[in-house]
């Protein structure tokens, strides 16, 4: 069946293709939008927080492996070489969020004490003394190094916006990414 030739011209005309090409930039500026802003690669583009490493020597036991999917395997942190009873630092001026026992182990998370911020450490297999709560400054004991079942380490892991991110972005291990012209 033939379509009336004054419809065929509606949608082919001029201000159909305008309209067309209108709708596709809009939505090509949506899409960049949302990867600028929902998607943990626009960390490049926000200011990093710059972070002391939270335990001395610095050993990297093993390293962050980002999961494919938000459920899938992956090593959502880094794993830093601490013997038993080795002290733990805070990493950056912190209020805590959470201090106490997941799963059997220690866990404890700060925040960045600053208005706004959008990070949080966690650290796992450690032993502290803190409460929900309590302010701390950088360079703080925050606790002490307990043994894990599968190493003699801390784990660190990082988040941005609830994603988790690998800590050596905060630590300045990675220098963040810039484009350059063409």
């Amino acid at each position: 069946m033939m379509a009336c030739p004054e419809v065929q011209r509606r949608k082919s005309g001029p201000l159909a293709r305008m309209w067309h090409s209108g709708l596709s930039a809009l939505c090509l500026l949506a899409l960049t939008l949302y990867l600028v802003v929902c998607s943990p690669a626009s960390i490049a583009a926000a200011a990093l927080p710059n972070w002391q490493w939270p335990v001395h020597p610095v050993v990297i036991a093993r390293s962050f492996e980002a999961p494919a999917s938000a459920y899938g395997p992956g090593h959502r942190g880094i794993d830093l070489r601490a013997p038993a009873g080795s002290l733990i630092y805070a990493p950056m001026d912190a209020r805590v969020s959470f201090a106490g026992q997941v799963a059997g182990r220690g866990v404890l998370t700060l925040v960045p004490d600053t208005p706004g911020s959008e990070w949080a450490a966690s650290f796992d297999a450690i032993e502290t003394h803190l409460r929900i709560g309590e302010l701390v400054s950088a360079g703080a004991p925050v606790g002490v190094a307990v043994p894990s079942a599968h190493c003699s380490c801390l784990h660190l892991g990082v988040r941005w916006r609830g994603e988790y991110v690998s800590p050596l972005l905060v630590l300045g291990v990675i220098p963040r990414a810039v484009l350059l012209p063409w």
